[in-house]
């Protein structure tokens, strides 16, 4: 399996350190670990490291977190190929309704970065799940 996980709103664009083959006519390989061989979007486990929080985020309003927390449905999915482009395309489940945070941290201010530091945690009981199947 393999990923690189940016935003839907935040796609990489060109070349960076991720996410773009240098080679022409390659293309950066994606697998989602919820629905291999698919490029359906589809929801996500995650497991997050929860303490510290960044500043200014409570990941509920219902009390602090226990320090790595399982989120399903937060996030969802989808492998995108564009070209040398190839990136798992990420979107947050926003709901005002529920007492979990709408957001997620971990946006690299390079440029070509993306969400690289959470790759893992973005689909990790997915990924547990499809390596034991």
């Amino acid at each position: 399996m393999a990923w690189e996980s940016f935003r839907a709103s935040a796609p990489p664009t060109g070349p960076g350190l991720f996410a773009y083959a240098a080679t022409p006519g390659m293309t950066v390989a994606c697998t989602n670990p919820a629905a291999l061989g698919s490029d359906e979007r589809v929801p996500l486990e995650s497991y997050w490291a929860a303490l510290p929080q960044p500043p200014g985020m409570a990941w509920s309003s219902a009390g602090p977190p226990p320090p790595f927390l399982r989120t399903q449905g937060l996030v969802s999915g989808q492998c995108v190929h564009d070209g040398p482009i190839g990136y798992f395309s990420i979107q947050v489940n926003a709901d005002p309704d529920d007492a979990r945070t709408d957001e997620i941290p971990g946006d690299v201010p390079l440029p070509g970065w993306g969400l690289h530091p959470l790759d893992l945690n973005i689909a990790q009981r997915d990924a547990w799940l499809a390596a034991n199947r």
